[in-house]
């Protein structure tokens, strides 16, 4: 959640309260990446507290954000801005072309028509946004390959390297190991 409103806020913004139903304590680590945020426990719900102001803002009033205009995706900055919109609901799996449409106030057969003008489909720019985002993961951390295909909402890890190998011609994990390579070897 916090992703989505920085993909509208920007990056430096955090939010002033998250509450948990549950009654665990925060870790420093959270802590540390949240300095000016209240952690609360045994709240009556889950949630994040944030300003009205952020949630009223929009591509015309946020000066924190440049957002390009994600109706235009026959562009390349239309077609980065939809990945951008996509990376915060890979996690729960592929989502919805009927969501997006609607996100972007179109309907599903106008999107997949602009899509489609700009020689994509919604199913391969879902494809390509969780490759680009598996490529920064591996060649950032040594996360484990389960982990990373979890965080992209992959069923399992079996597909998520079938889906790299795809685009990589390569698996993930060789990837991970040349990309090492070569940052050892500069």
């Amino acid at each position: 959640m916090i992703e989505a409103v920085r993909s509208i806020t920007g990056a430096t913004w955090f939010p002033d309260e998250i509450r948990f139903k549950s009654d665990f304590s925060v870790c420093d680590a959270a802590r540390e990446a949240h300095p000016n945020t209240r952690f609360l426990a045994h709240s009556a719900h889950t949630s994040i507290i944030m300003p009205s102001s952020v949630l009223a803002a929009s591509k015309l009033t946020c000066a924190a954000a440049h957002v390009p205009d994600p109706l235009i995706p026959e562009t390349l900055d239309g077609m980065e801005n939809l990945k951008r919109l996509i990376r915060p609901y890979l996690r729960e799996g592929a989502p919805k072309m009927t969501m997006f449409a609607e996100i972007l106030e179109v309907s599903p057969r106008s999107l997949q028509r602009k899509l489609q003008h700009a020689g994509t489909s919604f199913s391969d720019l879902i494809e390509t946004t969780r490759f680009e985002m598996a490529a920064e993961i591996l060649a950032a951390s040594d996360t484990p390959l389960l982990d990373v295909a979890m965080t992209l909402g992959y069923e399992n890890q079996t597909n998520f390297g079938r889906s790299f190998r795809r685009i990589a011609g390569i698996s993930p994990g060789k990837y991970r190991r040349e990309r090492v390579g070569r940052e050892r070897a500069a």
